[in-house]
């Protein structure tokens, strides 16, 4: 069964190639690590992202997939890293402009023993750089960045 592209999986058309990336952690005294990321078409509907940070034996890889549910009218899509065991499911919704993807998710959170909310935000700031700003919703009811990444391609 082929379903027919939708206006919404033109968003992720602006992700597909090889990106540059510098990552700002808030928990990391030396909080500025590069990487890059490379992203694909599996078909009409899917992307995959597969990134690397640092080299050797510490080095972190990962893959993000992202879709667009049209039965559910939502986007989807999971990420994995080699440095967790946490599968990362996504849920979300791009903003009225088209520029602002939100996931949500649900995984550990990065200092306590306890699961918490997530958000992943993409910006699309134009066609050669993104940024993804992550971040984790605090029993206080507030939200506490965790990273923010710049995405530039090459």
């Amino acid at each position: 069964m082929h379903e027919h592209v939708r206006h919404e999986q033109q968003l992720l058309e602006r992700m597909i190639g090889r990106w540059n990336v510098e990552f700002e952690c808030s928990s990391e005294a030396d909080s500025s690590v590069q990487g890059g990321e490379s992203v694909r078409r599996l078909g009409d509907h899917w992307i995959i992202g597969e990134g690397s940070v640092g080299e050797g034996h510490e080095a972190m890889h990962s893959i993000l997939t992202i879709g667009f549910d049209s039965r559910r009218e939502r986007f989807v899509g999971t990420f994995i890293a080699s440095v967790m065991t946490n599968l990362w499911v996504y849920e979300g919704s791009v903003d009225a402009d088209g520029r602002v993807l939100t996931l949500a998710t649900e995984g550990p959170h990065p200092t306590e023993d306890r699961l918490a909310r997530y958000e992943d935000i993409f910006e699309f700031v134009n066609d050669d750089h993104r940024t993804l700003t992550s971040r984790v919703l605090e029993q206080d009811g507030t939200w506490q960045q965790v990273m923010l990444a710049n995405y530039r391609r090459v």
